[in-house]
């Protein structure tokens, strides 16, 4: 009798789940992906505009570029590839860290509402990716299991030299963020201050979010699928922000993260990928 009513349940709940319901968290889910997209824009030119220094701006900007894929992956019913949700997971991640940052450093709220609404967004572009659209039950700590054994296997194959350059991208990338992770931990322990803390903290959001799309352009070299627009679009996103290291390091700034030639190397390759990838396409 239990099972009977259980299964009466279940399908009494997905009859609730109308054509129109779909529809509509479709465009919410879109309309703050547009959102995020045009705030992370506004915050990159604005940082670069009071800094003139392009490195500043490259975090908003990855952010910027991830929204834009998120919202067209959203448009195409596509949030359940391992792509994209791996993307949620990241622009989440980047909004928590800049959240603290922002609040280390004294920010304008608007950065502050920016970076929850993101929190809150990409949480439920990975649910849809996961649930699908009616929000059927899901096994969620199975799903982050599961990715982060796929993502291991991933980074000990090397099927090509396009595989093992974004290897090697994401192995730089990732260095710099556990590096940076423990500058945060020392900065706390020790109380050397909050508008340190705050600069770490801008400066490793930047990091984990390039880490997560070096590591999505590995995987998509592992399967052939570069020549994807999504791709092409990290491709590009990815060499402005190599560029913009180049910049530091070659101005002599005390934090650039890589020497010119290494910056300059990942961002001719990621430039590279991108261009190859445009020209099939004519």
């Amino acid at each position: 009798m239990n099972m009977s009513g259980g299964d009466a349940g279940d399908k009494a709940e997905k009859k609730a789940v109308t054509p129109e319901k779909i529809a509509g968290r479709k465009k919410r889910v879109a309309l703050v992906y547009r959102i995020l997209m045009t705030e992370t824009a506004l915050f990159s030119g604005v940082i670069y505009a009071k800094s003139r220094n392009p490195f500043y701006a490259v975090g908003p900007l990855l952010a910027c570029a991830v929204s834009h894929v998120l919202l067209g992956a959203a448009g195409e019913d596509r949030l359940a590839s391992d792509t994209y949700k791996r993307l949620n997971l990241g622009l989440g991640t980047y909004g928590l860290v800049a959240l603290f940052a922002g609040i280390c450093m004294g920010f304008p709220k608007i950065w502050a509402v920016s970076c929850v609404i993101a929190m809150i967004n990409t949480i439920k572009g990975y649910g849809y990716g996961l649930k699908g659209w009616e929000l059927a039950p899901a096994n969620a700590v199975g799903d982050l299991l599961g990715g982060w054994k796929s993502n291991f296997r991933s980074m000990v194959k090397i099927p090509t030299l396009k595989s093992a350059g974004y290897l090697a991208g994401t192995g730089v990338v990732g260095a710099l963020t556990l590096a940076k992770v423990r500058e945060v931990a020392e900065i706390i322990t020790t109380g050397a201050g909050t508008y340190k803390l705050g600069q770490r903290l801008f400066r490793l959001s930047m990091f984990m979010i390039l880490t997560v799309i070096m590591f999505t352009l590995k995987d998509a070299a592992d399967r052939d699928r570069l020549d994807g627009s999504t791709f092409v679009e990290l491709n590009g996103v990815a060499s402005i922000s190599f560029a913009a290291w180049a910049w530091e390091a070659y101005s002599g700034a005390a934090f650039a993260p890589l020497g010119v030639g290494a910056s300059l190397a990942l961002s001719l390759f990621s430039a590279s990928n991108g261009l190859v990838s445009i020209l099939k396409k004519k």
